[in-house]
């Protein structure tokens, strides 16, 4: 018994060691990748903005569709909640 807790004492010594030489392996092999500062990317954005005969491009907000909750009070005016009107037969 006592020579198996020394077999696998070497092993899980023998697996941490491999561990440390992987990690070791794997950052020699990174690569740094730098981003353009704040306000380069903000020069080229205004730079590449689309503009219209010499002015800017005046440029809609998008809006979300209002989605009707199931609870809320159906669009019709019945004053029925929504599931129980419109919102029934889908």
């Amino acid at each position: 018994m006592v020579e198996y807790k020394f077999e696998a004492y070497d092993m899980f010594e023998a697996m941490k060691d491999a561990i440390q030489d992987d990690v070791v392996r794997y950052i020699y092999r990174v690569n740094i990748v730098t981003q353009p500062k704040v306000e380069d990317r903000l020069a080229n954005a205004t730079v590449n903005s689309p503009s219209v005969d010499g002015e800017e491009a005046h440029r809609e907000p998008v809006r979300n569709k209002q989605e009707i909750g199931r609870n809320d009070p159906c669009p019709c005016g019945s004053g029925k909640k929504y599931k129980n009107c419109c919102g029934k037969n889908k």
